[in-house]
């Protein structure tokens, strides 16, 4: 297993154990400086993936893979750092902030898709409450 205990997404550190298969001993790994948390993940999940079905093609398998939590301030992979989908929210700033899509003021309160949205109106509210 490896676990991430929240860290950096670029360079990230992993808890270890039993992954001498992929080349890394028990403890603790620091990947290379280029390194993008989710890409690690992910291809340290895709290897043991493969790895399981080559052992036993017919023996069931479980793997609980969960990424680096996508929340503001994103921090995209630097081979997506000039990118942006132009189907999000025109709410979010996009051009010259350091944090990508967007600022430390805007994330003071809420996340900018929540300031954005009207308030309940009472009778919603009130079948929330119900």
């Amino acid at each position: 297993w490896m676990a991430n205990p929240g860290g950096d997404y670029i360079a990230p550190e992993f808890e270890t154990q039993g992954m001498e298969w992929y080349g890394v001993a028990d403890g603790t790994w620091s990947t290379g400086s280029s390194d993008y948390t989710t890409a690690v993940v992910g291809n340290v999940s895709s290897a043991w993936i493969r790895k399981v079905v080559a052992e036993d093609p017919t023996r069931p398998f479980f793997a609980y893979i969960a990424p680096k939590a996508a929340h503001e301030p994103f921090m995209p992979a630097p081979w997506y750092v000039d990118a942006w989908d132009p189907s999000w929210p025109e709410s979010e700033p996009r051009d010259g902030v350091g944090a990508w899509n967007s600022t430390a003021a805007e994330r003071a309160d809420h996340p900018s898709d929540i300031a954005a949205q009207p308030m309940l109106t009472e009778q919603a509210a009130d079948m929330v409450s119900d």
